[in-house]
């Protein structure tokens, strides 16, 4: 499976959006490798990719998945982090500190 089919179909699952079928390859922006998500203890690597990306259908996760999409301008990032109270990934909380630190 090449990553950005890995993309879309996660993407699909999970909420509900899909790749930009539009822009061709343009839709996906991986980081230039992927990263050890527990360096020394397992062999899993995580890739981080940045997406364009167009509603598909309702999400679908699988059972014991909790998943709760959500759209969040990027002019509202600041905002959201200086005031959201839910939990959050670290990979998550990162990408969003990278895009309010953007002036």
């Amino acid at each position: 499976e090449t990553l950005a089919a890995c993309v879309d179909r996660e993407l699909r699952e999970e909420t509900g959006y899909a790749l930009r079928s539009d822009l061709g390859e343009a839709a996906l922006s991986p980081l230039p490798q992927a990263g050890f998500s527990s360096t020394g203890l397992t062999d899993e690597t995580v890739h981080v990719v940045f997406a364009q990306v167009q509603k598909a259908h309702d999400a679908q996760p699988e059972p014991g998945e909790f998943i709760e999409p959500f759209e969040l301008a990027i002019e509202d990032v600041p905002r959201f982090l200086s005031t959201n109270e839910t939990p959050i990934g670290t990979r998550a909380q990162l990408v969003l500190e990278a895009f309010a630190r953007r002036r």
